[in-house]
């Protein structure tokens, strides 16, 4: 296999060959993106989460003969590159590939928010195509690139060719040789043939172009399932929208008695009047929003992955754009008043750290390492601590005493990720995070503002966020888990709790919120010695279409015509019209309706629109997991 691998990446991959066995010979691997909580011993408290993430390992797979190759449940094809291809693994099922008898190589462990990119490129082009992203492999005219869309996409100014990794499975067989099949004459099949147009098609297309993007959490998305749907009811099928849930994930949550905001991945914020016990919209969009912070009941500010900041001045019941595109991802923001903050993002390349003294119209930005920064907590104008991970998967803590022109790295441990970071006075404070490779926690305290730290033991997994109320109580939580230690963190009782939990905040001793998978929140009013759930949002409720012709003779015998109709892009809501992918597809589905519908058949055919296939097949996943439980009889599928 490495014969197949250029001498580019042999010898300037950052991973080594004993780094990538020890990452193979791993049985449970934890890898995560950092959305973390800061906390300090003034009045407010602040914090934040850290998302969990089952790891994908971005493979080289040999095609062998004999052997073929498919997408399945064990690896997701996403590239065909000739005697080679490029697939995701879930990095615990690797083992697995063995015993299908492939030949595979690791290129890298990808992180949430990794993007790779193929890069059409000689060898004489890598020394400029490395300034622009991490180039992984070199193989014939291909380079395997990961970096940051913005950046890499300025290779496509200077004449390179690019395309995006996607995560979407491709279908594909290591037989280079696909047998022709004759296929009978049938007078129906002929007749029905001479009625396609091309005309109509062609209109299909346009029209499903004209929504702009059909990126399935946009409202283009749903107009153009409203179209799909006349079209159904038009030619005389039987239309109905076939409803799945999405589920949400709170990211960060911040509590200040009896009010409470929290921020989700599908873009919204919410706040609560009443400690946690309904929760309000009161901001949505379409990116993904990652922090939240607040100095009082009516000032806040939160952040998301387009790096943009809003803020509110009434509580959260509207709210302003101040400042754009700051970083690729602000994972942490934290203010000390109306017009100090301090933030923290970044991912691949450049991490950077930003502070802000106009409220956040105007930011200072700091690059610090390549890597990403996941938690911050500022102290005052002049002293700020930071958490992160850089790409060699050290896990880091940085500080300031120069207002940020100048960080210092305090504290480095290989192999782990560190996230959540809270002080409780200039001296004082902890950090929490987790081992890359066995999932353990890890809590380290100082005493010293960070001169020197000292791990704390703590049963349990991956630790996502921290907040301290004094110097002696203080509550972690993470993976099934949430932890509270009385005595500074000499001892901590573990609870172990059904959601992931990303983040936690107390507004008190006695009030405390914690947020996480599933668009849950746990409540405690007793000090955290009980929690109770209320769930924060309706999960995310996403649609296909469909169109039944019920059979005459087999009604319960399923023949299914398909295609998904949704689309991304680079900027995905903004302008993703996805004319060759997949609105061609959508339309042949509309044509084969028109034209079949007038014409008896003894089984039942549905045509169906898919949505959510951009994200992860989502849609026909969920339809696929519905027939199966309900038993549907489903004899075809023409995609």
């Amino acid at each position: 296999m490495s014969a197949i691998i250029s001498r580019y990446r042999r010898s300037q991959c950052s991973f080594s060959q004993e780094f990538l066995r020890k990452k193979l010979a791993t049985p449970f691997i934890i890898y995560l993106f950092a959305l973390t909580g800061v906390l300090e011993a003034h009045p407010r408290t602040t914090s934040g989460s850290l998302p969990y993430f089952i790891p994908q390992a971005l493979v080289i797979v040999e095609k062998t003969a004999g052997v073929k190759i498919t997408s399945s449940s064990e690896i997701s094809i996403v590239s065909d590159l000739g005697r080679i291809a490029l697939a995701f693994v879930e990095s615990n099922k690797l083992e697995n590939l063995k015993r299908m008898g492939l030949n595979y190589q690791v290129l890298d462990y990808s992180l949430p928010f990794d993007e790779y990119w193929l890069v059409k490129a000689k060898v004489a082009d890598l020394n400029k195509i490395k300034h622009y992203g991490r180039i992984l492999a070199h193989y014939g005219s291909t380079a395997i690139v990961k970096g940051n869309r913005n950046r890499i996409w300025q290779l496509s100014s200077l004449g390179f060719e690019l395309k995006h990794l996607s995560q979407k499975p491709i279908s594909f067989s290591s037989s280079m040789i696909i047998p022709r099949t004759e296929i009978p004459q049938d007078t129906f099949i002929q007749r029905v043939l001479g009625y396609v147009s091309s005309d109509t098609i062609r209109s299909f297309v346009q029209r499903l172009q004209d929504f702009g993007t059909r990126y399935s959490p946009t409202v283009g998305c749903s107009a153009a399932a409203e179209y799909i749907y006349q079209k159904f009811d038009q030619y005389g099928l039987l239309p109905q929208f076939d409803p799945y849930f999405i589920p949400s994930d709170v990211y960060d949550v911040r509590f200040i008695y009896p009010k409470a905001w929290l921020v989700d991945d599908k873009g919204s914020a919410l706040r609560s009047p009443n400690c946690g016990d309904t929760w309000i919209l009161c901001h949505s969009g379409n990116i993904s929003l990652l922090a939240i912070d607040f100095t009082d009941t009516l000032n806040g500010w939160l952040s998301g992955g387009n790096g943009n900041v809003l803020t509110t001045r009434n509580g959260g019941l509207t709210w302003d754009t101040l400042s754009h595109y700051v970083a690729d991802y602000l994972f942490r923001i934290d203010f000390l008043d109306t017009a100090l903050g301090w933030a923290g993002g970044g991912i691949g390349d450049s991490a950077v750290l930003l502070k802000t003294t106009d409220r956040g119209r105007t930011w200072i930005r700091k690059p610090v390492f390549a890597g990403s920064i996941y938690g911050i907590y500022g102290y005052d104008s002049q002293r700020c601590w930071a958490a992160g991970l850089d790409i060699n998967y050290n896990g880091l803590v940085l500080k300031t005493t120069d207002g940020g022109n100048n960080w210092d790295i305090q504290f480095t441990l290989p192999d782990y990720l560190l996230g959540g970071i809270c002080f409780t006075d200039s001296l004082k404070g902890w950090v929490v995070g987790g081992n890359l490779y066995t999932g353990a926690c890890a809590i380290y305290h100082t005493t010293n503002g960070g001169d020197s730290w000292i791990r704390q033991t703590s049963p349990g997994y991956f630790l996502f966020d921290v907040c301290f109320l004094d110097s002696l109580t203080g509550f972690a939580c993470g993976y099934a888990t949430i932890t509270k230690t009385t005595n500074g963190g000499a001892t901590w009782i573990r609870r172990s709790v059904e959601p992931m939990l990303y983040s936690i905040d107390f507004a008190d001793t006695t009030y405390g919120i914690a947020v996480g998978s599933g668009g849950t929140a746990l409540v405690t009013t007793n000090g955290g010695s009980s929690w109770r759930t209320t769930y924060t949002h309706d999960n995310y409720i996403w649609r296909n279409v469909v169109g039944t012709k019920v059979g005459i003779t087999h009604p319960n015998e399923i023949y299914i015509i398909c295609g998904h109709f949704d689309a991304t892009s680079e900027n995905p809501y903004i302008s993703a019209p996805g004319a060759d992918d997949n609105a061609s597809g959508t339309a042949s589905v509309l044509e084969a309706a028109r034209i079949l519908n007038p014409y008896p058949f003894g089984a039942t055919i549905k045509f169906i629109g898919f949505s959510g296939e951009e994200q992860g097949l989502f849609g026909s996943q969920a339809y696929a997991e519905s027939a199966y439980v309900h038993g549907i009889d489903i004899r075809g599928v023409i995609n």
